[in-house]
């Protein structure tokens, strides 16, 4: 994963319609309803090119923990630290 800026905003345009993104552009989107949410990974990472198939999550709640949990393993294998 390539993250210049370890800072992170979150869009929010209705339940069903979240982003993730940086001063690079957008890192995940969020999509769905509640019970059938889909996060789409749209990091840039040479090793895994696009298209990317939707990661399954049964709410919005659940997305955001496990991006959460990306970004941050993400900055702290940058920095050399264990996650």
């Amino acid at each position: 994963m390539s993250l210049y800026n370890p800072w992170f905003s979150v869009g929010y345009r209705n339940p069903g319609h979240w982003d993730i993104s940086s001063d690079n552009g957008r890192w995940f989107r969020i999509r769905g309803t509640p019970g059938d949410v889909h996060v789409y990974d749209e990091r840039i990472d040479e090793s895994r090119p696009h298209p990317r198939g939707a990661i399954p999550f049964k709410s919005v709640a659940t997305a955001m923990a496990w991006i959460t949990d990306e970004i941050m393993g993400s900055i702290e294998a940058k920095e050399g630290k264990q996650p």
